[in-house]
């Protein structure tokens, strides 16, 4: 039950549902009624004529047919900032949801990471609903500081992470650092989200961090760090030693403003290198139809 005011109270606040609230919650309450009768997928609209495949408890990305992307202000920085010359990192891609926006929308190459094996394969279907199989390159791996192997959570949706081994429904993945499967194409933009394994993937990349190519970071900082004995602050420490600021967006405004920590207002703050090249950046960039707005 307070899964489902949270979800109300998420819609009914969201920015870009504010001239629609109603229509919103009848696209939330129509879709639980319709997968419940008949839980087969279904291909929706998303931006600029891309589309994803949708269907009940799947890791939560049918939160963009309800608010039109689910991560406003994450989602909107990204589109502004990116260009088609650039590459975009995206680190715990779930299913695909940023990653088509990188390259179906603004058309830049991306690198898309994620580890769980069915998830993963819901990945490569929204790549291909979209015909993006020339512009990402994909990853069925886990980062972390060290080659080797970690286990993983497979039955968590959204909330899939590193387990040890005697953790129930666990599936034995891959580990690579994000130096080694950076070495070809460096990022101009990071997305990590990866359940509170942030720093470990954080120590396995000093020289793409350290690369000036890369610009920006969006990262979860939500307190999973806790599980693995770390915390926010030591990720939000580390990331500012290599040079970054962190922000807040407006994208409505293309206002971007400094601010003195992680976004403590969010689950994910957006980390820049050059505020002014950045800011200058977003200024200039097109606007893209979300809903009823043009941003």
């Amino acid at each position: 039950m307070l899964r489902f005011y949270q979800s109300i109270k998420f819609i009914w606040n969201h920015p870009l549902v504010e001239t629609e609230k109603l229509r919103a919650l009848y696209r939330y309450f129509s879709f639980h009624i319709r997968t419940r009768i008949n839980n087969t997928e279904r291909s929706i609209p998303f931006v600029e004529n891309t589309k994803l495949s949708i269907q009940r408890d799947l890791s939560g990305i049918a939160t963009n047919y309800y608010t039109y992307l689910a991560d406003f202000e994450e989602m909107l920085f990204l589109l502004h900032f990116l260009n088609s010359d650039d590459v975009f990192y995206d680190i715990g891609s779930n299913l695909g949801t940023y990653t088509i926006l990188a390259s179906g929308v603004v058309g830049c190459r991306t690198v898309a990471v994620e580890p769980v094996k069915e998830t993963y394969n819901q990945l490569l279907k929204n790549l291909d609903l979209n015909q993006l199989g020339q512009k990402v390159l994909t990853c069925n791996v886990a980062l972390g500081k060290d080659e080797g192997t970690a286990y993983i959570s497979k039955n968590q949706g959204a909330i899939n992470r590193i387990r040890d081994n005697n953790y129930p429904d666990t599936e034995l993945v891959t580990q690579k650092s994000l130096d080694v499967i950076s070495c070809k194409f460096t990022p101009n933009l990071l997305k990590i989200d990866v359940e509170g394994f942030e720093m470990e993937v954080l120590k396995g990349g000093e020289l793409t961090l350290s690369n000036p190519e890369l610009q920006g970071i969006i990262i979860e900082l939500n307190e999973h760090s806790r599980k693995y004995g770390l915390s926010n602050d030591k990720i939000h420490y580390e990331i500012i030693s290599y040079g970054f600021k962190p922000v807040c967006y407006d994208p409505f405004n293309r206002y971007l403003k400094e601010l003195n920590n992680y976004n403590i207002h969010s689950h994910n703050t957006i980390y820049v290198r050059n505020y002014k090249m950045v800011r200058e950046i977003i200024e200039k960039s097109q606007k893209y139809q979300i809903g009823r707005y043009s941003i």
